[in-house]
């Protein structure tokens, strides 16, 4: 679990921020820092390497008792290995399964630059589906769910 009192979670959010409002539209671009992540009891979870620099952030928001959503999820550009990216997704999955979370949604964007963000969210078996709790439809965003075995948590 990553708390914000760590300067690494900080420097990256606020890296992805700044990546994002140049890289999306305003009306469209809903990037959070990870304070307000934290201020809204969103679980944060960081990836580290040996010196405890991290290279990775994903955040999770509860929606119900059943459902959790991705609010969340970056990696720095320079990364000590391949494969970061799955290995958050796949502890942002893990930690909703244990938690008792039976769908976990998110919301990202469709332009050119989050065709490989989709297309791994697709690998991990989220399936496009329609906007959920409070998101509208946006064209240039796209919503994803996926109600993952509860036997594989």
């Amino acid at each position: 679990m990553a708390s914000t009192a760590a300067t690494g979670v900080i420097a990256l959010t606020a890296a992805r921020c700044q990546q994002m409002s140049t890289a999306s539209r305003e009306e469209s671009c809903h990037v959070i820092p990870a304070k307000t992540l934290e201020n809204e009891g969103a679980i944060l979870l960081a990836a580290e390497d040996e010196n405890c620099r991290i290279f990775g952030l994903g955040a999770l928001k509860p929606i119900d008792q059943a459902h959790i959503e991705i609010k969340s999820m970056h990696t720095a550009q320079v990364s000590p290995c391949r494969g970061m990216a799955g290995k958050i997704l796949r502890e942002l999955i893990h930690t909703a399964q244990r938690g008792g979370y039976r769908r976990i949604s998110l919301q990202t964007g469709s332009a050119r630059i989050f065709s490989a963000a989709c297309a791994l969210y697709a690998k991990y078996g989220f399936e496009i589906c329609g906007p959920f709790d409070g998101w509208v439809a946006d064209p240039i965003s796209v919503s994803m769910t996926h109600d993952p075995d509860p036997d594989l948590a």
